[in-house]
């Protein structure tokens, strides 16, 4: 006997389900059915339509929620890396405005003195100063921030910088350039020439009386 295909089973399917075939199309349907899935299906579906609907629907519900909950991850990814960038972004900024400093010139500085005191009323970040005894010499400079450049200077009061040592002789606003080597200058105050090159590109500020003369 010719295998039967399953366009005809499929034709037979609503009567087999309704149990109105006779015995020998049933047993043809049934046996059929044990070698196709997918005419298997058929009759499952047709003979519970509202089981396998609900089937159908509850595979599809959590297909959607798969793909929901793969979104609101990639959206919680995004926003991570979202507030992530901004808060390193936040970072740099503040420590660029609050705390990157940059030289003073010496005439921006508003250095003074009075008697062994230096002081100043502009607004300034720090105050530097080195003490080279061998030479009876102090090297100083302010720096300041962007933030302390905001400030007014009338809302500065007067501040004591420094207090001299009874050794000093002289005082030098020291150069931008030698700024950034003051290791190098203290490591090297024994050397004469070396230090004198430093005092001519340096400003002279404060001198003793014992020296002026």
């Amino acid at each position: 006997m010719d295998k039967i295909s399953c366009s005809v089973i499929q034709d037979l399917m609503p009567l087999y389900v309704d149990d109105v075939l006779s015995e020998d199309s049933k047993l043809l349907v049934s046996n059929h059915m044990k070698e196709c899935l997918e005419c298997k299906q058929l009759y499952e579906m047709l003979k519970e339509p509202d089981v396998y609907v609900a089937k159908e629907n509850d595979e599809a519900t959590k297909a959607i929620k798969s793909i929901q909950k793969k979104i609101n991850h990639s959206k919680v990814t995004s926003i991570g890396i979202t507030a992530a960038i901004v808060l390193v972004v936040v970072a740099v900024a503040f420590y660029f405005v609050v705390f990157k400093q940059s030289y003073v010139p010496y005439e921006k500085s508003g250095i003074v003195f009075e008697n062994d005191d230096a002081f100043t009323q502009k607004p300034y970040y720090c105050f530097y100063g080195y003490d080279c005894e061998d030479q009876n010499v102090e090297f100083v400079y302010l720096s300041t921030t962007i933030y302390e450049n905001f400030k007014s200077e009338s809302d500065s009061p007067k501040l004591l910088l420094h207090s001299l040592n009874d050794s000093t002789k002289q005082v030098y606003y020291i150069s931008e350039d030698y700024s950034k080597h003051m290791d190098e200058i203290l490591l090297r105050t024994d050397d004469d020439e070396y230090m004198e090159k430093i005092k001519e590109d340096s400003t002279l500020i404060w001198e003793s009386s014992d020296e002026a003369r």
